[in-house]
């Protein structure tokens, strides 16, 4: 019995969830949402006509492509389509197929849009870092994952193995808290587009910092980019106000006239020839 058992075991990845990203006030920037991909076992599967009707039911794609796409197959993993909802599932569950593959996924849902996008960043449909927070504390943010030891059913279906000791369930990622004031930051965001139509700029940068402590409170910067709309030819991922150089301009002329106080001996009283600011 203890060869049958152990014959009929398995292991699938588990992916705890990815940390979160808050603003000032716990205020949810970065959140973690559950969909599920839709797959078949082209060998498995019992009734492909009725699946496919059902494919162009509730996913809109014709019962024709289905089958060509199952009936063309050479792997046992197809996927028909990358995202399905929870009402869905329960639709092709209820099939009860074996040839039916269901994995659930989770992705990213960033709460505030383009008004911290640029700020936070985005992960791809693969959930790797492209941008933003996501990129510069990925080691953070990601989890750890771990692994599912599962049983194979007769109608070879997986469910979890619970009587083993050695399941090594992973660890989440850690949450990340910013001082961004989600207020201020919308407040900026409303301002900065209303300035660059009146000037017909091409871009701007606005950074917000509280003087006595340091903390961002405020960080935008023009264009901006929709996160969930990634194939947008307008999406700007990279943040201009950190990522792009400046000339230090009059913020170095403290510095100047320091260096000349200290090493030439002028006084505070000196005057000099400015020559119309050249």
């Amino acid at each position: 019995m203890k060869i049958a058992n152990e014959k009929q075991l398995s292991f699938d990845t588990i992916i705890p969830p990815r940390g979160l990203i808050f603003a000032r006030g716990n205020e949810l920037l970065a959140s973690n949402i559950s969909s599920y991909e839709l797959a078949v076992d082209p060998k498995m599967l019992k009734n492909r006509d009725t699946f496919s009707v059902i494919i162009e039911q509730h996913l809109g794609i014709s019962k024709d492509s289905v089958l060509k796409r199952i009936s063309s197959s050479k792997s046992r993993h197809q996927v028909i389509s990358k995202k399905i909802s929870v009402e869905q599932v329960k639709i092709f569950r209820d099939l009860n197929d074996p040839g039916i593959k269901l994995k659930e996924i989770i992705s990213r849902h960033y709460n505030y849009g383009s008004t911290t996008s640029q700020v936070v960043g985005i992960l791809n449909s693969d959930n790797v870092a492209l941008s933003g927070l996501e990129l510069s504390m990925d080691t953070v943010l990601s989890p750890i994952k771990g692994l599912q030891y599962m049983y194979r059913t007769p109608a070879a279906r997986k469910r979890p193995a619970f009587n083993f000791d050695e399941l090594d369930k992973g660890r989440a990622g850690y949450d990340v808290y910013l001082t961004i004031d989600l207020d201020l930051q919308s407040i900026v965001e409303y301002e900065l587009k209303k300035m660059v139509a009146a000037e017909d700029a091409v871009s701007a940068t606005v950074v917000a910092i509280n003087p006595n402590t340091g903390e961002v409170l405020s960080m935008y910067s023009f264009p901006s980019y929709d996160p969930h709309n990634r194939n947008d030819p307008n999406t700007f991922l990279r943040n201009k106000t950190i990522e792009d150089p400046y000339e230090p301009g009059s913020t170095f002329k403290g510095i100047i006239t320091t260096i000349a106080l200290e090493k030439s001996g002028l006084k505070v009283t000196d005057q000099f020839n400015g020559y119309n600011g050249v």
